[in-house]
């Protein structure tokens, strides 16, 4: 079965909804229809980079992608609103939003059918498949029909949902639409099926004492075509990816990509003998977190040998993403309930007296407050003091450690004792945040192909990135 998937790759909120002293909860909606028969809906709470609902200006949401199961003809479309209910008690949120898309599927529903009614006695086919001719007419009928139905029958049906009124005196009521469009996906051949991506900027409706909204939003329209077995299914291949240790880091020359180049993430690393320094190797990275802004992470270094380090477990691939500029490097966490003993450090201090002669006087330098498990406790001050602590969410580094003193030559460190963890020589390019592990792919006791893991650690502009690498050649 063929499937047409949704890619909501950024929403990025330039300016919200709801006024200056409260927050949006934005939530999603959207209908999908194959042919003119309505298959799904989905409502969906939207979530900021930090997952939470609670949305500002100039706060970018999590990523999401939607599908639909259809056939290589299918002319399949995707209504889609994004409306703000912040105004609303978040527990009547649920049943306003069904409201609203149940309101939707009715009237889209209809308009499909209002307009295939006019498109097919034009252009018969057969059993009433929108096909050929008819599509060149149904869609630039649909997208005013569409439209025609948000602005005289969605719109104005949010005044009609008693819980729209959130009934506290001096908060303006700004819940409405956010924005709304249609996105279609033509049928045809999978020779013909292409990745398009479009950004846009909407402009929302807007109320009174209630802001201007205006969202960024980059999609991408995916086509899976029919899968037509040519073959009679044979066994899978079976196979494991193991840390490389103790081996040649020559085995790993050559430049490893993530795939080919395209509209997606990108990464590429370049291994070569370095021709300045002797016995060196010449490291070069390019990954490309967003074509479509020209967002690049570049770096190069030299090192003498690779070092054996201990990492986490291979996953799977996760791409590095552009963060948001109002995120940090750090995040606070949760503030924590910390005991503290009274303690305090004790010096000599000399006076010199003048026609009193010289004596010494013994003082407390003053009391600060330390953990329990150090300092000295005053004498008589065994009551501990109690104080809230603020814990801070840090990167986790690509390494979980690498030995002591200077680094080890390929196979040369050992990790006793420390399990569930990857013991594996890689490149470190330091000040860099990268760290190139070396594996292979094995079926059983044979090699199949290498493989270079690619990971770097999060950054003040980008997420955390952990890739496979390959050559795509198979030994």
């Amino acid at each position: 079965m063929a499937k047409c998937i949704l890619h909501f790759d950024q929403i990025e909120i330039i300016s919200k909804k709801s006024d200056a002293a409260h927050s949006d909860n934005d939530w999603l909606i959207v209908h999908w229809f194959v042919g003119t028969d309505l298959k799904e809906s989905h409502t969906i709470p939207l979530k900021n980079t930090s997952g939470s609902t609670i949305l500002e200006s100039g706060q970018t949401l999590q990523p999401l992608s939607l599908e639909v199961a259809c056939v290589d003809a299918d002319l399949v479309t995707a209504v889609f609103q994004i409306v703000n209910l912040g105004s609303t008690d978040i527990a009547a949120q649920v049943q306003a939003i069904g409201k609203i898309a149940q309101k939707g599927a009715e009237t889209f529903a209809e308009v499909y059918l209002t307009i295939a009614a006019k498109v097919l006695p034009l252009t018969p086919t057969p059993a009433g498949e929108i096909i050929g001719q008819a599509i060149e007419l149904f869609k630039p009928l649909l997208v005013d029909g569409v439209g025609a139905a948000f602005e005289e029958i969605i719109i104005p049906f949010f005044s009609d949902v008693a819980e729209f009124v959130s009934g506290v005196l001096g908060k303006p009521n700004c819940n409405g639409d956010v924005l709304h469009d249609v996105a279609i996906f033509d049928p045809g051949q999978p020779a013909s099926f292409q990745i398009q991506t479009i950004s846009k900027v909407y402009t929302g409706s807007t109320s009174s004492f209630c802001g201007n909204p205006r969202t960024m939003v980059t999609l991408t329209l995916e086509r899976i075509p029919e899968v037509v077995p040519v073959f009679p299914p044979t066994p899978v291949l079976q196979w494991q990816m193991v840390p490389a240790k103790g081996e040649s880091a020559d085995n790993w020359l050559g430049t490893w990509t993530s795939g080919p180049a395209g509209p997606r993430a990108f990464v590429a690393v370049t291994i070569s003998r370095s021709t300045v320094e002797a016995g060196a190797y010449a490291l070069t990275v390019e990954e490309i977190t967003d074509p479509r802004f020209n967002a690049e992470f570049e770096a190069a270094d030299a090192v003498d040998w690779p070092e054996t380090v201990l990492v986490r477990p291979f996953k799977g691939n996760v791409f590095g993403t552009i963060k948001p500029w109002v995120s940090g490097i750090m995040s606070p966490g949760d503030l924590t309930l910390a005991a503290y003993a009274a303690t305090a450090k004790v010096q000599t201090m000399e006076l010199a007296g003048s026609g009193m002669g010289a004596g010494s006087l013994s003082g407390s330098a003053g009391v600060m407050l330390s953990p329990l498990s150090t300092g000295v406790t005053i004498p008589g001050s065994s009551a501990p003091a109690v104080a809230l602590d603020l814990a801070w969410h840090r990167p986790k580094n690509a390494i979980v450690t690498r030995p002591s003193g200077d680094p080890v030559r390929a196979g040369g460190a050992a990790f006793p004792g420390v399990y569930g963890f990857d013991e594996v020589d890689a490149f470190v390019m330091e000040g860099k945040g990268v760290t190139l592990c070396f594996y292979n792919f094995m079926q059983g006791q044979s090699l199949i192909a290498r493989c270079l893991r690619y990971m770097r650690a999060e950054s003040s502009s980008f997420t955390a990135a952990d890739v496979s690498l390959g050559k795509f050649t198979v030994l």
